[in-house]
């Protein structure tokens, strides 16, 4: 019941409030809205290099109420005395951005892999000593510092490898869905009323 009201809330948004903004398609094939008209293009001290932060702020937000992603048609609203290089530049680097985003992000992946890999040989060379070192050192507390720091550095690297992993990937598609979004300068086109919608007015 709780769910339902809550999926409601957001779908009435989506199609009132938010409508202006943003459109969900059947197959994920979804569009957002930036209206720069008004707000400043770049951020502050980047002489035009970065583009205001809170573009992506804002695209960011809007399509956390998209169920899903499979495609982005970014339309963007330019003021009318900006000219049509300044436009493109805006365009590119927004690009750029999301390249870059992508780029750290799967570097980083990488390491990540690679520590999670050496804390499971480390992990289990500490398991393969710890058996025969209490063997032959039955009183010693060390043998349970061997055993204890083994399964610390597996129990790291799995959730290395398996939680942070999941929250990376969806991080990847969702840079890589905005860099290769679709890009105009037209407003969100309007769905005709469905003959249901007609009788009701």
């Amino acid at each position: 019941m709780q769910n339902n009201a809550l999926e409601k809330a957001v779908v009435n948004y989506r199609s009132t409030f938010g409508s202006v903004a943003m459109k969900e398609g059947r197959q994920g094939d979804d569009e957002i809205l930036i209206d720069l008209r008004g707000v400043p293009l770049y951020r502050e001290c980047s002489s035009g290099a970065l583009l205001n932060p809170e573009i992506y702020d804002y695209v960011q937000e809007l399509s956390s109420f998209f169920s899903k992603h499979n495609h982005f048609t970014i339309h963007w609203l330019f003021a009318d005395d900006i000219s049509p290089e300044e436009r493109e530049k805006v365009k590119k680097i927004f690009r750029a951005h999301y390249a870059n985003q992508h780029r750290s992000l799967a570097r980083r992946l990488q390491k990540e892999v690679f520590l999670a890999l050496l804390f499971i040989f480390v992990g289990f060379l500490f398991l393969g000593f710890h058996l025969p070192f209490i063997q032959a050192n039955g009183d010693s507390i060390y043998g349970e510092i061997l055993d204890i720091f083994g399964w610390v550095l597996i129990w790291e690297a799995g959730s290395i490898l398996f939680v942070n992993s999941l929250d990376n990937q969806s991080e990847l598609r969702w840079d890589f869905l905005l860099f290769n979004a679709d890009f105009d300068e037209k407003a969100i086109a309007v769905d005709p009323p469905s003959p249901a919608e007609e009788k009701k007015s």
